[in-house]
């Protein structure tokens, strides 16, 4: 009896042996998503290259796979780091990469090769090579926000006329302008900006009667209101004595540190107020600047499109 239990459990071991043996894995590792895909434009410095694959990866194998001749990606110029049990894996730049100085496109590739292969050995199914860009240096013609350009008085704010004004008026109340100019969506770093707008006219003696002009940045809130007209400038003002000032005249301004820092700082766009040192003379007559606001493009038959306020922003982009 004992010797048939022997043999009996014997048989069992057997069979559990065939049985219930795994599969050896032979499933090539793929790849699931690449950033930056292939001929993406417009790579950020500070970003990392990011691979997901559908399994997990032998790490060693990756950076033994990795190859790229281009300065700041060759393989002693990167760092690799490894999430979600080995499925992805991120490839940094020591150093960032550089921007294009121009609006050509600057290049850079990498490839993984077929070294790559998961933790049973497989190799990659296909290699995976990658050509991208970074940043490029642009130039745009920013116009100026209808809901923020406008003028606006200690009571009283307008942002819907085709003409802002500066200065006073005949209830000898104080009349400050405003411009603002939100910066490309896609914009990776600001360089350099230039303000630009169109005198319709000059009522009056502004210059003689209120002193100098300034400009300077400020913030506003959703929409221009009475309340920008004391709001606190951010930076030192430029100031204009009025020199070469006269109706139908272009006036040209360089806010480039304005607009640097008003990217630096996460506001999204530059917005500037334009004010005499005097807010009124007390005359009784309006003394004003008359300025082409970006609502003027709903009259061109008046005023053309080449009067309305611009900012040309120097700036990183795709």
């Amino acid at each position: 009896m004992a010797r048939r239990t022997i043999l009996s459990l014997f048989g069992l071991l057997l069979l559990a042996a065939c049985g219930g043996s795994q599969p050896a894995d032979a499933t090539a590792p793929t790849v699931v998503s690449v950033y930056p895909a292939d001929g993406f434009h417009g790579f950020k410095r500070g970003e990392a290259i990011t691979i997901t694959f559908n399994e997990p990866v032998d790490p060693i194998s990756v950076m033994e796979a990795y190859r790229s001749d281009d300065e700041g990606l060759k393989p002693d110029q990167v760092t690799f780091a490894f999430a979600d049990g080995g499925k992805k894996v991120y490839i940094q730049p020591v150093q960032p990469l550089l921007y294009s100085p121009t609006d050509a496109y600057l290049y850079y590739a990498f490839e993984l090769g077929p070294e790559v292969s998961d933790r049973s050995g497989n190799p990659l199914a296909q290699p995976l090579r990658v050509s991208f860009s970074t940043m490029r240096t642009l130039t745009a013609n920013l116009p100026s926000e209808r809901a923020f350009d406008g003028s606006a008085s200690p009571t009283a704010a307008v942002s819907d006329q085709a003409l802002l004004s500066v200065g006073d008026g005949a209830t000898d109340a104080g009349i400050r302008g405003f411009f603002s100019f939100a910066f490309p969506e896609d914009a990776g770093g600001v360089l350099a900006a230039e303000l630009r707008f169109f005198v319709h006219h000059i009522s009056g003696t502004p210059f003689a009667d209120l002193g100098r002009l300034s400009l300077e940045p400020v913030t506003l809130g959703d929409a221009l209101d009475a309340t920008d007209y004391y709001v606190s400038a951010l930076a030192t003002p430029i100031t204009d004595a009025g020199t070469g000032w006269t109706d139908g005249s272009y006036r040209t301004y360089g806010v480039s540190d304005w607009a640097i820092a008003a990217w630096n700082e996460g506001r999204g766009r530059l917005e500037v107020r334009l004010r005499f040192d005097a807010e009124t003379d007390h005359d009784g007559s309006t003394d004003a600047l008359f300025l082409v606001a970006q609502d003027a493009e709903e009259v061109p038959e008046a005023i053309g499109p080449e009067y309305l306020p611009v900012l040309r922003l120097t700036y990183y982009g795709p």
